[in-house]
């Protein structure tokens, strides 16, 4: 009887210990596990950590790289800037603007500028007008000339410009 008595004192406390250990045990490889993953997560940081200089050198970049874009492709219609620009193409090219009218669209991601105009002048001058508004930082799409003769050997251009903007 003793015999079973020292039996069920260890068996005993042994079943009530089993359960309570493999919970322990659960609870260790838990933690294991977040350990595992939060090391990975430092290691990643570290990673990115490292790379930081490397993505503010690009951010600079990237920021250049948009001023000159905004250049060719500015953030709105800037009709005043168009017509400043134009405007400059026929002093130095000796030509006159007889008219200008502005119409804005919206073309998917961007903004259409189409401007109606009208320039008069001799035509190797008008020649120069149009090439010098080709050779502009901002896009400037010619088309739908007309060329009209005037009396003393001057010409009349009727055109379409059409130049594009962030909306």
């Amino acid at each position: 009887m003793r015999m079973l008595a020292v039996l069920a004192a260890l068996i005993v406390p042994l079943a009530v210990y089993a359960p309570v250990y493999q919970e322990h045990q659960k609870a260790i490889e838990r933690a294991d596990a977040q350990i595992s993953e939060m090391n990975t997560k430092i290691e990643q940081a570290r990673t990115a950590q490292h790379k930081l200089p490397q993505f503010h050198e690009e951010v600079q970049k990237l920021d250049i790289e948009v001023e000159k874009l905004r250049r060719i492709l500015p953030p709105g219609p800037a009709l005043d800037d168009l017509r400043e620009l134009v405007d400059t193409a026929a002093s130095q090219a000796g030509v006159h603007i007889d008219a200008f009218r502005a119409k804005c669209t919206h073309r998917g991601e961007n903004t259409a500028v189409e401007v109606d105009a009208a320039a008069a002048g001799k035509l190797a001058d008008l020649t120069s007008f149009f090439d010098s508004l080709a050779n502009r930082r901002r896009i400037i799409d010619v088309s739908f000339v007309t060329l009209q003769k005037q009396p003393d050997d001057r010409w009349r251009a009727k055109f379409l410009m059409t130049t594009y903007a962030l909306p």
